[in-house]
């Protein structure tokens, strides 16, 4: 039984993985893999209030800001952060994992 259990796992993971990178590809996303396998309707605004994205530098170098347009939806803030992976240079951390709420900005949180 477990092996249908995990089979499943690895139908929904590989069907989940193939449906964001056909969503990258039809928006010139080049830098950056979706890891949030919770959110799938790119069309939502999450953070209506953000204004700003800031991505810290690995390690310690300092941080890229990304201006957002109001009510950006989960594919603005793919885009927004596609953006300021490739302008870091630091493509190694590249799994876009969480967007924390800071104020009126988003703190963009990635993983290798």
């Amino acid at each position: 039984m477990k092996e249908n259990v995990d089979d499943e796992d690895e139908d929904d993971f590989e069907a989940s993985y193939e449906f964001f990178q056909s969503i990258a590809k039809e928006n010139n996303i080049k830098h950056s893999t979706w890891s949030m396998y919770e959110v799938t309707d790119f069309n939502v605004v999450p953070f209506p209030n953000a204004n700003k994205l800031i991505y810290s530098l690995y390690p310690a170098r300092g941080q890229v800001e990304i201006n957002l347009q109001p009510n950006s939806t989960w594919l603005d803030l793919w885009k927004a952060a596609d953006k300021a992976i490739d302008e870091s240079g630091d493509l190694d951390h590249s799994f876009i994992e969480e967007f924390e709420e800071d104020g009126d900005a988003l703190i963009l949180v990635t993983g290798s």
